[in-house]
């Protein structure tokens, strides 16, 4: 058999793993947006089912095999330079995957899938003790699956290479110490300066009006709904069902139309980088981004550098006048100014951009003590929470869903996953930054959809294209030209905040 025929078997193989990935996609999805409360024992199950048929086929001898025998053949470099990442990068998770015995694996998918649920009742009912014994579960399994795929420094390593491949808990400790230092000064500096007022957002926005803002945002940053749904959900999040087909969610609050419009902003970003993915690589586990951060790095930047700037709210003022009438008043620099107000706040999703990723090094700290201490006391853990919210931002929680039960993320396992967050911030400002030195004009000016295609089209090539098949360093590096750099997000920071607060903020004493 030929090298080409091998691969194409490979493919075959693939394929037909992530179309029933697609399938627990599908289910996930329906429980977080239309299934009954009743049928999460049983979906649970389904789930579970599923996804270790799916998993099976991927850790199988004979799939093991056939990776080892186009690696190791003369004819290798004859592929393609994508077909060989799909190679190498299908090598790299079988390995990871292999240390898991499917039975860990299908007993892992039922009690996050069982987890989730209770999450949810504990939040509704701000009662974390309804939760905390299904967390004591997955806890467990999680540290049991970071022991079995191993690693060099750290248990945490081993569960964060999932999400931020090639990343350690370490380095992500320097470029927290960074932050901590530049966005704590940022934060006095604000003090000096003007601050906005946000009762200019709010008022009565019935839900049907924000669906048709939300639908028209969405569009304007280049998603056909030919490929896009767009539901409720309590926490939003997109979700890829099939290579044309995905799903995002937002949630909507009645008293202001910025959530919901910033929600579909971010899930919006999200679903234009799964949308962008070279064809080959779209049914094999390179047709995601190449990481959680590169895939947040899209969220981010076209909820906060372009939905969060001045030329954004003048082009959508029209739209906005003709969906809401004189519900919206004003001038749209009163409303740019309002969207960057910066305060202290409980529920991390509403976080202004300064101090959003100080709640992600809280929740960092939280998780990697969790996974790292077999003895973590999880009975302590609103209290640990609490004192450590005080000590980032001065206030306290008033109650478990305000604070410990806020996030979803926990119940499904994603330990490893907050880091990603802040991330994500850090690439979207170093791309911003390098999209700005090679295509200013797109900067310069008032906003237009010809603008935001070619800033889009700048993200395909550069981005979305590659899909898994590169590190998310290595794509940093080829489209901005330097490694990872967090002072491009401070200056970020401080170029817009001048601006808002009417103030000219300095990071000296914080960069030196």
């Amino acid at each position: 058999m030929s090298i080409k025929e091998k691969f194409q078997e490979l493919l075959e193989r693939l394929n037909e793993i992530q179309r029933l990935d697609f399938a627990v996609n599908l289910l996930h999805w329906d429980l977080e947006t239309y299934m009954p409360p009743k049928g999460s024992d049983s979906r649970s199950k389904v789930i579970a089912t599923v996804s270790t048929i799916a998993f099976q086929k991927f850790i199988s001898d004979e799939m093991g095999k056939l990776l080892e025998d186009i690696l190791s053949s003369q004819d290798f470099k004859e592929l393609d330079p994508l077909s060989q990442a799909i190679v190498k990068v299908t090598h790299r998770d079988y390995k990871r995957r292999k240390a898991i015995p499917p039975k860990l694996h299908h007993e892992f998918q039922e009690t996050t899938a069982r987890a989730q649920v209770a999450w949810r009742e504990a939040r509704a009912k701000s009662d974390y003790k309804l939760f905390q014994p299904h967390l004591e579960k997955v806890l467990k399994l999680s540290r049991e699956i970071a022991d079995l795929i191993g690693y060099d420094t750290e248990r945490y390593d081993a569960l964060l290479e999932d999400f931020e491949p090639g990343f350690r808990a370490e380095e992500f400790a320097k470029v927290a110490s960074t932050l901590k230092r530049g966005l704590k000064t940022i934060m006095r500096e604000l003090e000096k300066g003007h601050k906005p007022s946000e009762d200019i957002l709010k008022g009565e926005f019935p839900e049907d009006l924000q669906e048709k803002l939300v639908r028209k945002a969405v569009e304007y940053i280049g998603i056909s709904f030919d490929s896009l749904r767009i539901d409720k959900s309590a926490h939003p999040f997109t979700i890829t069902i099939g290579t044309d087909d995905v799903r995002i969610t937002v949630r909507y609050s009645p008293k202001s139309f910025t959530e919901s419009l910033m929600a579909a902003l971010h899930e919006g970003g999200h679903a234009l980088y799964e949308l962008g993915i070279a064809p080959i690589l779209k049914e094999t586990p390179l047709g995601t981004g190449a990481s959680y951060g590169m895939h947040e790095s899209q969220s981010r930047f076209w909820e906060n550098i372009i939905g969060r700037s001045k030329p954004f709210w003048r082009f959508i003022w029209t739209e906005l006048t003709e969906i809401f009438g004189d519900r919206v008043k004003g001038h749209p620099d009163d409303y740019f100014k309002a969207v960057n107000l910066v305060k202290p706040s409980f529920i991390r999703v509403e976080a202004d951009e300064v101090t959003y990723n100080l709640h992600i090094l809280l929740r960092f700290e939280i998780e990697r003590e969790m996974i790292n201490n077999p003895d973590f006391p999880l009975d302590s853990l609103p209290d640990l929470w609490n004192q450590k919210f005080q000590e980032y931002f001065g206030i306290v929680p008033p109650d478990h869903s305000k604070g410990v039960l806020q996030d979803i993320h926990w119940s499904f396992g994603a330990f490893g996953y907050f880091p990603t967050y802040t991330l994500g911030n850090l690439y979207s400002a170093q791309f911003y930054h390098a999209l700005r030195a090679q295509e200013p004009q797109l900067f310069q000016g008032e906003l237009s959809t010809e603008k935001l295609s070619q800033i889009l089209k700048w993200f395909r090539e550069k981005v979305h294209f590659y899909g898994k098949s590169k590190l998310p360093s290595e794509i940093l590096r080829d489209a901005t030209g330097e490694d990872l750099n967090p002072n491009h997000f401070l200056n970020y920071l401080v170029e817009k905040y001048s601006e808002v607060y009417e103030t000219q903020i300095s990071l000296e004493p914080a960069l030196s």
